[in-house]
């Protein structure tokens, strides 16, 4: 994301950013901003599309680029297109793949802020458990039972948890996007910050979507289609972005006046 994307993208967070005046420059308000994102952009729709669906979570935007991708695919010569441009929109949306998810869910529940508070609560409980059992009076059995209860119900709201964070985002749990972790590199991630997908995941996504396809078909068929159309998505965001920033970088001097 560079610097123009970012600036975008606070101004649709949930307390918008205000951008600092400095000496000899305009001051770029969230007004200027929007207009040269809409101004600037015409040129570039596709790039515009993914910038939208994929930093300011706009749904009409991931469906417009979904649409897309699908009428490309159709053109390619290759088989199960649907799925094939379900791949597509999620690498270039980092969408997480299924076959991402499940390790996703695992650092989740081990890493995430929520997750950590539910261990330490079920940790608690389990302690309390303990500790009725080993008195023997029966009068706590009771509680005993509902604390058990409780454990289960605070085991399933974590699963749900952390199954919903890991179908958002690449964003390595552990190191939380930063790629270190205690200062050292995250283990998880290999210090990118993130949980690229691997070859081997998107082979495994086809069989997610209940397409079945050979290792061989999959190499010589499918992964030429889908790496050639990802990068070719991702110039097209990389183009639109870097025309936002110059076009801001123009604002700031005021070339466009005002």
């Amino acid at each position: 994301m560079n610097q123009a994307v970012e600036m975008l993208a606070k101004l649709h967070a949930p307390k918008a950013m205000i951008v600092e005046s400095k000496v000899g420059r305009r001051r770029l308000t969230p007004d200027v901003i929007l207009a040269a994102f809409s101004a600037e952009l015409l040129h570039h729709p596709v790039g515009r599309t993914i910038i939208e669906a994929r930093y300011l979570g706009d749904e009409a935007a991931r469906l417009t680029f979904i649409d897309h991708v699908r009428a490309t695919v159709a053109q390619e010569k290759v088989n199960h297109v649907s799925a094939v441009a379900d791949i597509v929109a999620n690498l270039v949306l980092q969408v997480p793949l299924r076959s991402q998810r499940v390790k996703l869910r695992s650092l989740y529940k081990k890493y995430d802020a929520r997750s950590k508070r539910s261990l330490k609560l079920i940790e608690t409980w389990k302690l309390r458990i303990k500790s009725m059992e080993k008195s023997g009076n029966l009068s706590m059995q009771p509680l005993i039972e509902k604390h058990q209860q409780d454990i289960e119900l605070e085991k399933a709201r974590l699963h749900e948890h952390a199954q919903m964070k890991a179908g958002d985002s690449l964003n390595c749990p552990k190191c939380h996007g930063s790629g270190n972790y205690l200062l050292r590199l995250c283990n998880e991630c290999g210090g990118v910050g993130m949980l690229r997908p691997t070859r081997e995941q998107i082979y495994a996504e086809f069989r997610q979507l209940g397409v079945r396809i050979s290792e061989e078909d999959f190499a010589r068929n499918f992964l030429p289609v889908i790496t050639e159309l990802v990068s070719g998505y991702c110039r097209q965001e990389i183009i639109a972005a870097d025309a936002l920033e110059k076009r801001l970088r123009l604002e700031k001097f005021g070339v466009f006046g005002g």
